[in-house]
């Protein structure tokens, strides 16, 4: 039952991720430059909220199948010690972001997370485990 309802988190994983994908796209050098002059430092409210929903499930299905200090994993083995430790990274960075903590939701932060080659290698660890196990 438990790799059933890991299966069910990966398939949303790979949903929102290309999601996420598709709204970065809509993503204009207007809407950066706004951002990063802005006081905020924010993204128009549309894209960032569409995002933080995207990244808040990604994140999710992550906390899921690897664990979390309150549960145990559904499927831990799925994703390597290396590729767990960028999932937990991608559950701090929702953390972040869903919750305000602190001065840290700048989306000038975000924006650079999710562009940045970790990112890219958390998307390939998903992709692969989507392959092997769905």
């Amino acid at each position: 039952m438990s790799i059933k309802k890991a299966e069910a988190h990966l398939e949303q994983m790979v949903a929102n991720i290309s999601r996420l994908e598709a709204v970065m796209a809509k993503v204009t050098e207007t809407d950066l430059e706004t951002m990063r002059l802005s006081p905020e430092h924010r993204l128009p409210d549309e894209l960032r909220s569409q995002m933080i929903y995207y990244i808040s499930v990604i994140a999710e299905g992550a906390g899921n199948i690897i664990g979390t200090p309150d549960r145990a994993g559904l499927a831990p083995d799925w994703f390597t010690p290396e590729e767990t430790m960028l999932c937990k990274q991608i559950i701090g960075m929702r953390n972040v972001m869903l919750h305000g903590y602190s001065t840290s939701a700048d989306d000038r932060i975000f924006w650079q997370n999710i562009n940045d080659r970790e990112y890219d290698t958390f998307r390939a660890a998903v992709m692969r485990a989507a392959q092997q196990y769905l």
